[in-house]
């Protein structure tokens, strides 16, 4: 269900993963493969984020970059490039769906995380969201 709806919902996922000592073990088994394989942006949606974020290709910017992530993430991917004069870097990109879904997928878990305290007043997960909004 994470991995179907996606970014902030991994996150979500990656994060009630971590709450073993409240959470039973067969919701933490199900959530650990919010950990494992996020799913990795396309190379047009890398090239259409560095478009929208500078108006310029990767290439435009670094001396290389490599098109496959060597890592995928809930929010973003890490690509290696190459600095103009050759230094090596990571460069961090967020999965582009992400820059126009976040706000209402937020306030989608707001609301359920309201609408739970609201019915079980001892629920005290609001701190997930604020971590979600980091």
């Amino acid at each position: 269900l994470c991995f179907r709806n996606g970014g902030v919902y991994i996150k979500l996922g990656q994060l009630l993963g971590l709450m073993d000592h409240v959470i039973p073990f067969e919701y933490i088994e199900a959530l650990s493969g919010c950990f494992d394989s996020c799913p990795p942006s396309s190379t047009r949606d890398v090239d259409a984020v560095f478009a929208e974020e500078f108006g310029k290709s990767p290439l435009e910017l670094f001396e290389s970059f490599e098109e496959g992530p060597i890592a995928s993430a809930s929010l973003a991917q890490v690509h290696r490039a190459t600095l103009p004069g050759g230094r090596q870097v990571a460069v961090k990109v967020q999965h582009r769906p992400l820059l126009k879904t976040v706000r209402s997928e937020i306030a989608g878990i707001e609301l359920v995380l309201s609408l739970v305290r609201s019915l079980e007043p001892a629920f005290g997960f609001q701190w997930l969201l604020e971590e979600g909004k980091e």
